[in-house]
């Protein structure tokens, strides 16, 4: 582990570092700063000294909405909607999902980070298509160019084999297993994937029908 770097009193930004609050899944410390828009807002220590973090947020709202007014006719509203989800997750504390990213160390680059048209001008040169979702080649790097890619997870699983593996959060397991972590039935991931769901999504979202048990069936 690295030598504690003490950031109380600092200033990153809009963000003044109060004091330490606690530590991160991957045991990263964690800083309570104070925006000067009135917020407080807790981010851990390296992404404060990567110049990741330049405010609660308040930063990236007003930017964002300065860039979405001035260039409304050529947003994409779903790339946009994306690339606003992935950001939450990286770095929305109170997100639920950023404990399985930002708490594992998962960032956004620099060039995306504030910077929406940027992303959607990759998203376009880049095979973006509105059945693909965005997917990190190493599934412990960043949000970048160089290690995302759209894809469709059912030629990603290659689901023609009977021992398909689906990999989320950094777990890999095959269908079959996940389905018995999970508690869904096999033929309800894989339906959801046919109609484009993601991995995440397949996995995560309850099943509503109180007649759907903890069964696994192929």
């Amino acid at each position: 582990m690295g030598k504690f770097i003490d950031l109380t009193g600092q200033r990153f930004g809009r963000l003044k570092v109060i004091r330490e609050n606690g530590r991160a899944k991957n045991g990263k410390v964690l800083w309570l700063c104070q925006c000067d828009c009135g917020k407080q807002h807790t981010v851990s220590g390296d992404i404060l000294r990567r110049g990741e973090a330049r405010s609660c947020g308040c930063y990236r709202r007003e930017n964002t909405g300065q860039q979405f007014r001035k260039y409304t006719k050529q947003v994409d509203p779903r790339i946009y909607r994306i690339w606003k989800l992935l950001r939450r997750r990286c770095y929305g504390v109170n997100n639920p999902k950023y404990k399985n990213y930002g708490a594992r160390g998962i960032v956004v680059c620099p060039e995306w980070m504030d910077d929406f048209l940027s992303f959607q001008s990759w998203a376009l040169a880049n095979g973006y298509q509105n059945d693909l979702s965005i997917d990190r080649i190493d599934v412990n790097g960043p949000y970048s160019p160089e290690n995302c890619r759209w894809a469709n997870n059912l030629i990603q699983c290659n689901n023609k084999t009977d021992n398909v593996f689906l990999e989320l959060h950094g777990e890999r397991h095959t269908v079959s297993d996940w389905a018995r972590i999970t508690g869904i039935y096999v033929s309800t991931i894989w339906g959801r994937l046919n109609r484009g769901w993601t991995i995440e999504e397949a996995l995560e979202t309850p099943v509503k029908s109180k007649f759907h048990g903890n069964r696994n069936k192929k």
